[in-house]
């Protein structure tokens, strides 16, 4: 009984691995090529035009055991953007997948804030703008930069255009001395009143 347990064992596992699991999966998305960039690019943003296509080197493998994958800086044509389409890899159950990225989205986010002059912005990443309370005199001064900046966002074009193809949200944080207080989402944001208001209730909250 024991020994038919046993190759029981041995017939699942050899299948296990068989079927992948245990090794790198087959289905790997690399960007190996000026070709993979332009290809991976065509089929996300069909609507811009990219060049400037150089190979900037490998990436780091997140995860011990996974492959090396390549990273690429592109420009568009469009924005005049300058950014980055890289490899990513994730850990599964037991074997490495991989994925093609691109920091499109957030490089274009930056650029509208310097060139619309919001500098009281920080940490732009691919769904977040963090504020932090101190760089204002007051919570008034921070609700009306932060509808401001809000509608500004949702009037571009572009923005909008990025932020379809890449999150289905983008917030904006609000944080003091470093620590997070609260956050919108623009789509909700329309009112300098509840802006103030939920950011003091917030304060007290964690205070």
């Amino acid at each position: 009984m024991k020994k038919k347990i046993f190759l029981s064992a041995i017939i699942i596992l050899f299948i296990f691995f068989l079927t992948g699991c245990g090794k790198n999966n087959d289905n790997n998305k690399f960007v190996n090529t000026k070709e993979d960039v332009i290809n991976y690019l065509s089929e996300k943003y069909p609507d811009d035009n990219f060049d400037s296509i150089e190979y900037e080197g490998e990436t780091n493998a997140l995860y011990s055991g996974c492959k090396k994958n390549n990273s690429w800086t592109v420009r568009s044509t469009e924005t005049n953007v300058t950014f980055k389409v890289y490899g990513t890899d994730y850990y599964g159950a037991y074997y490495c997948t991989y994925d093609i990225d691109d920091s499109y989205f957030t490089s274009y986010t930056s650029q509208f804030l310097e060139v619309n002059n919001y500098t009281k912005t920080h940490n732009v990443s691919y769904n977040i703008i963090e504020i932090y309370i101190e760089d204002f005199n007051n919570l008034d001064e921070v609700a009306k930069y932060v509808l401001d900046l809000s509608n500004s966002l949702k009037n571009d074009s572009k923005f909008n255009s990025l932020k379809e193809k890449n999150t289905e949200s983008f917030n904006i944080n609000i944080n003091k001395d470093y620590l997070y207080v609260t956050s919108f989402k623009i789509e909700e944001i329309n009112n300098i009143t509840t802006i103030k208001n939920t950011i003091e209730n917030a304060m007290n909250n964690n205070s």
